[in-house]
């Protein structure tokens, strides 16, 4: 086990060919949706159109843009925006929370919430604010530039579906979770340096 430093600050943890980050764990890891960045990101939504952004689409007509401290707030709004309960979308974007959690406790609030329809697109408002953040926020992608070719994972060992199931400390191979958190942010990152 060995610690990924990055400006004197452990941003994950490597093992073997993968690269472990959790918020709780490590808190200056900007791997995870609960960073909170120095100076906000922007992102462009066309709500609709059902359409989200790290960069304006030029031939969509004109945008709405905002300013976000961490993916969890992105994650958050966009939650709120697809249920159309625009008191909370207001709610979530004014608050200057210097945590994320306090984001994740409002997104549970959200009024007309459906699964079925989140379920189709929360991974769409989720890699646009990891892109937005990644592409923005230099700490965030010098980084995901240290990870190279690395698998990134989330251990997070309550969620099975985001992360891994399994901590920080625990067996990454032999983890059962769908790490869709840590597959987004390997997309990302293809896009992000594909694009160099």
């Amino acid at each position: 086990m060995e610690k990924l430093m990055l400006n004197n600050k452990v941003i994950g943890i490597v093992k073997h060919n993968s690269i472990g980050y959790f918020h709780q764990a490590l808190p200056d890891t900007p791997f995870s949706n609960f960073y909170i960045v120095d100076s906000p990101f922007k992102l462009w939504f066309y709500p609709n159109k059902g359409i989200v952004s790290s960069k304006e689409i030029t031939n969509l007509g004109r945008p709405h843009i905002g300013s976000f401290l961490s993916v969890e707030q992105v994650f958050a709004f966009g939650k709120a925006c697809e249920m159309h309960d625009q008191e909370m979308m207001e709610k979530i974007y004014k608050l200057q929370a210097n945590n994320s959690v306090q984001y994740k406790i409002l997104g549970r609030k959200v009024k007309n919430y459906n699964d079925r329809r989140w379920k189709e697109r929360a991974m769409i408002w989720m890699k646009a604010g990891m892109k937005a953040k990644f592409e923005q926020d230099k700490f965030s992608k010098d980084a995901l530039c240290l990870t190279q070719n690395f698998r990134l994972i989330e251990t997070n060992p309550n969620d099975k579906e985001w992360g891994i199931g399994c901590d920080i400390n625990g067996n990454f191979d032999q983890a059962l979770g769908q790490n869709h958190q840590g597959q987004l942010l390997m997309e990302v990152r293809e896009l992000i340096y594909s694009n160099k």
